[in-house]
């Protein structure tokens, strides 16, 4: 009924909350259905408020009993001059033990670098965790100069004994001798055009790294011009199946 929908708040990022507003009966099912609630999207834009992303998390977290998490994160900045805080991601990340995915797009590094040195509360790690994409979607060079995470920023997801799958701009890529890429199967690095990098030796170090690596995607600007080819050393990769450049 279409003026029902007009008269009523329709969620169309969680239809799981849609299913609580038909009836009683239909709530209380949905409620006790854990595989429901197992999915989080979280925007922040100006007519989003934060109240509503940080109860939306918490109540898939309340409700998901044994089944892990897949999160998205999306933040939009208020305006320029404003990094995207008014999303809960501190406390996505004191969770990172119930997550199994989770993507976060933010629009500038700032942000990216601004969850990358949170601490979470407690010690968890994140032991469920298959994919961690982390992706920049705007940056221009007029844009300040941050900060960069600490260096050992993947410390905040270590251990992570299940991660099969990183997307990362060149801006946080991890040390190369990080326990993240143990494991790794798959690998996208995104570089912006306005980054500044990466170098080719950075790259062919986390590669060696990787044992396990079956599929690899650079985008971005070409690597050649920062390095002396002639000298680059060469890296073996055995189970290396798909390699996107």
């Amino acid at each position: 009924d279409p003026s029902w929908v007009r008269r009523t708040w329709v969620d169309v990022e969680n239809p799981t909350v849609n299913l609580c507003l038909v009836c009683r009966w239909w709530k209380e099912l949905a409620e006790a259905t854990p595989q429901l609630w197992t999915t989080v999207i979280l925007h922040s834009k100006p007519d989003r408020a934060a109240a509503m992303q940080l109860a939306r998390l918490r109540r898939s977290v309340a409700r998901c009993g044994s089944h892990p998490l897949d999160v998205t994160v999306s933040a939009y900045p208020l305006n320029r001059d404003t990094p995207s805080r008014c999303l809960p991601v501190n406390e996505v990340q004191d969770n990172m033990h119930l997550i199994r995915s989770l993507t976060l797009k933010v629009p500038r590094a700032e942000d990216a670098w601004e969850f990358l040195n949170y601490h979470p509360a407690g010690d968890h790690g994140a032991p469920l965790l298959e994919e961690f994409r982390l992706i920049i979607t705007k940056e221009t060079r007029n844009d300040p100069v941050f900060p960069r995470p600490n260096r050992r920023w993947d410390n905040i997801l270590d251990p992570a004994p299940n991660l099969r799958a990183m997307t990362l701009p060149t801006s946080c890529l991890p040390r190369p001798s990080s326990p993240l890429l143990l494991h790794l199967t798959s690998l996208e690095i995104r570089n912006h055009p306005d980054d500044g990098g990466p170098y080719l030796p950075d790259i062919l170090n986390i590669l060696k790294a990787i044992p396990l690596l079956t599929l690899f995607k650079y985008s971005g600007p070409e690597l050649y011009h920062y390095f002396d080819h002639e000298n680059a050393p060469r890296v073996y990769m055995s189970q290396l199946t798909s390699a996107d450049l």
